[in-house]
């Protein structure tokens, strides 16, 4: 009796200790926690939960704080980075809006280039159109002047037959005045004849009407001689200077068609050299179409690439512009983020310091089996804070990457139950160790239809579960912890 008292003393000792915030205290002689005695085996036992959940949340409080200060330094970085891809990403806006501008532009002047292309192919098409046409007509030029040529040649020819016969003519003419003062001249004899007969005739009476008879007759004829001869001698000067006149005109004529031999001639050179241009200027006529349908196929080429280039600069530019719009909702985003940051690490502060002022026992360095103990239980806490917070969502997409998430965090549990199971050595641990697997199962069972039923929208039944069956079933992994961490 007087050990029960002790006991009930030291009980009472702890309670006011634990009331005070002082978890420090050893509480090994206040009783076991399996033993008879009920009111000492659950102050034990409340008392090694509540510490070992202390100490859970002071570990993760300054796990937390030191994972949450290095976010809020990548944090800060990150929206530094992403103001500088923000600026950035405006500048290149910019500057691919510059470039599609003047990418237009380019097309303008190419199509200008190509348009002048075009003028410049249809025109020189026109001008070997005209070549070919000045061919033809000095072709025909040609042999104009050349039908030309000869015929003022034969007319050459004939004027020289019509000067050697004007010539001939005016000789004829010559000789015929010659003749004609060979007639003159006998006339004038008649006529001196015709006197003297008359002087005979007075001389002889007897034959004189004879004589005078033929005088009459001899001076008749004389003077019609004389009037013939007369008459002669004018047509034949009329005749030598019509002839005359005939001759200057022939050399005229002579001289003009020497004139147009050498006209036509020079023309004909010319022509000649006409055409030598004209077959220097034909290939350099090829030679700019051929580089005009080159200038007209690299400039559709260099269209085509260009409308493809601001096809994709026009891609670029939306690409750049979603990519803009996107940085600045992410640094929206990382800002919002850097405040809830700044917020969370006020509220790890506020956690610390409640967590300070609860002194807990000192750590058995000796022991690793506790350190493995403890992450085992901070992994099935992790489990059931996931179902607490997908129990209380609703929303289908947030329940959905609560179950991943739970899924993860059953994952990391079971590497850790196997680590933990190639440690233990003693059939004391691994009693606790077969204990936290079937609590554990069991758990994970309620889990399942707890999951089930958040994912059909059966959520008030879920909560129920929560808040029950969830609850009782944790709680014996808790206890299995408990004990095992105080048996330990």
């Amino acid at each position: 009796m007087f050990k029960r008292k002790r006991k009930l003393t030291k009980a009472n000792t702890v309670l006011q200790l634990v009331s005070e915030g002082d978890l420090s205290t050893e509480i090994s002689k206040v009783g076991r926690i399996y033993e008879s005695n009920p009111t000492n085996g659950v102050l034990r036992k409340t008392v090694l939960m509540f510490s070992r959940l202390v100490r859970i949340v002071d570990r993760s409080t300054n796990q937390i704080y030191s994972k949450v200060t290095t976010l809020s330094d990548t944090s800060l970085h990150l929206e530094n980075e992403v103001d500088y891809v923000a600026t950035t990403l405006q500048e290149l806006a910019k500057d691919i809006q510059q470039t599609e501008n003047k990418t237009r532009k380019l097309t303008d002047e190419l199509n200008d280039v190509k348009t002048s292309s075009e003028t410049i192919i249809d025109k020189n098409k026109q001008n070997q159109h005209s070549i070919k046409l000045m061919e033809d007509y000095l072709g025909e030029g040609r042999s104009s002047s050349t039908h030309s040529l000869e015929i003022i040649k034969k007319l050459d020819h004939e004027g020289e037959r019509h000067s050697a016969a004007t010539l001939d003519l005016l000789g004829a003419s010559k000789k015929i005045s010659v003749i004609n003062e060979m007639v003159k001249n006998m006339a004038e004899r008649i006529n001196l004849l015709t006197l003297n007969a008359n002087i005979e005739a007075a001389r002889s009476e007897g034959t004189k009407q004879e004589f005078t008879t033929v005088a009459m007759e001899i001076g008749l004829l004389s003077r019609q001689s004389q009037q013939a001869t007369d008459e002669i001698q004018s047509l034949i000067s009329k005749v030598q200077a019509k002839i005359a006149d005939s001759a200057n005109r022939t050399s005229t004529v002579l001289s003009l068609v020497n004139e147009g031999v050498q006209s036509i001639s020079e023309s004909k050179h010319a022509l000649n050299k006409i055409e030598e241009e004209i077959l220097l200027i034909k290939p350099r006529l090829d030679v700019i179409s051929d580089e005009g349908m080159i200038i007209v196929e690299s400039n559709s080429v260099s269209k085509e690439a260009l409308q493809h280039t601001s096809t994709i600069i026009e891609q670029l530019s939306r690409g750049s512009e979603r990519i803009l719009a996107s940085t600045l909702e992410q640094k929206l985003l990382i800002e919002s983020l850097s405040t809830t940051i700044h917020e969370t690490i006020q509220d790890m502060f506020t956690l610390s310091a409640v967590v300070s002022q609860f002194k807990l026992p000192n750590r058995n360095p000796e022991n690793p089996l506790h350190e493995k103990v403890e992450a085992l239980f901070k992994h099935a806490l992790t489990v059931r804070g996931i179902m607490v917070n997908m129990i209380n969502s609703t929303d289908t997409e947030k329940i959905a990457s609560w179950q991943l998430n739970k899924e993860q965090a059953e994952a990391i549990l079971a590497r850790e139950l196997n680590q933990l199971e190639a440690f233990i050595t003693s059939k004391h641990d691994e009693h606790f160790l077969d204990s936290f697997k079937k609590a554990w199962e069991d758990f994970q069972e309620i889990t399942q239809i707890n999951q089930r039923l958040m994912l059909e929208g059966q959520y008030e039944e879920a909560k129920l579960n929560l808040v029950t069956r969830g609850r009782i079933r944790f709680k014996k992994v808790s206890d299995t912890c408990t004990l095992w961490l105080d048996a330990s």
